[in-house]
């Protein structure tokens, strides 16, 4: 298996919501770190929209992560924080078995919605 240790550069943090009982009693989703890798990120392209009188950047991101320990749990509910950025997967693709990478499709989402 050919090694991807050079291209992995970026710290990106994996975070889920883990279900709690709030002070009413009532389950609410909780935001969990639940792991930092090393990764490849590369932009997959960028832009810029209209919502209601605000221009709102939008850029979508590729990361590509070797396949162990949380990154193979990967599922569209995580979420990954990238340079204090959240971004929602979008999608995941199977594990590659010739190079041993698992690669996610990003979108970033707006401040204060995600960890």
């Amino acid at each position: 298996m050919p090694d991807i240790a050079g291209a992995l550069r970026h710290r990106v943090e994996i975070w889920a919501q883990q279900a709690t009982d709030g002070a009413m009693g009532r389950r609410i989703g909780t935001p969990t770190h639940v792991d930092t890798v090393w990764a490849s990120v590369r932009p997959d392209r960028g832009t810029t929209a209209q919502e209601g009188q605000v221009a709102v950047d939008r850029c979508d991101l590729i990361v590509t992560m070797r396949n162990h320990g949380a990154v193979r749990d990967l599922t569209g509910d995580h979420v990954l924080r990238f340079q204090g950025q959240p971004y929602r997967i979008r999608s995941v693709e199977p594990a590659n078995p010739l190079n041993g990478r698992r690669t996610a499709y990003c979108v970033r989402e707006a401040p204060g919605r995600l960890p």
